[in-house]
């Protein structure tokens, strides 16, 4: 079987469960400290192990993952020193052997998703939103390469960069996070 090298997912299946959004199934899965014992998470019908995340930002993440694989199945290299390719897992009591590396990236949010969590950083940001309204806490914002978080931040502060902490958290009040179970993962 071949594998992709690189899969774009919905970037909420890395949420950690802050910022008012449900743990995604690829963080909830991403627990080495347990290893050898896997956790795993479903992609296209096939079970994955995420071996290690990458934040780049607060919506953009990267996990490197692996397939299991049947012992009988594998066909691949020997595991080596370094990575994880070919070594053994355990998923309940069976076992199963890591495919190659298959990067799961996070698709670039909507405007409207990117508006909405910036809201949320600086309303429940704590002392790391410290600034004294809306548009001075944009404007110290890390920028990522997401045109979509471009347009937010351009929006966002014409739109509210006046107000401060208190009136962006009224104007989140009633927007409940959908639970995750009832949202499209289609980038």
């Amino acid at each position: 079987r071949r594998w992709p090298e690189r899969v774009e997912v919905d970037w909420r299946r890395f949420s950690c469960g802050l910022w008012r959004v449900p743990e995604g199934d690829i963080h909830a899965a991403c627990r080495l400290e347990s290893f050898p014992k896997a956790h795993t998470f479903q992609y296209q019908g096939q079970l994955y192990v995420p071996c290690g995340m990458h934040f780049r930002g607060s919506l953009e993440t990267e996990a490197q993952c692996h397939p299991i694989i049947r012992p009988k199945d594998y066909g691949g290299p020997e595991p080596q020193e370094r990575g994880y390719e070919g070594r053994t897992v355990f998923v309940g009591r069976e076992s199963f052997r890591l495919g190659p590396r298959v990067v799961f990236k996070s698709c670039d949010p909507s405007i409207a998703e990117w508006r909405h969590h910036l809201k949320i950083l600086y309303a429940d940001g704590g002392m790391f939103a410290s600034k004294p309204n809306y548009g001075e806490f944009l404007d110290s914002l890390k920028r990522t390469e997401s045109g979509h978080q471009t347009e937010a931040l351009q929006l966002e502060q014409v739109d509210f960069g006046q107000h401060d902490k208190q009136t962006i958290r009224e104007m989140l009040v009633g927007r409940q996070p959908t639970p995750l179970a009832q949202l499209d993962f289609r980038c």
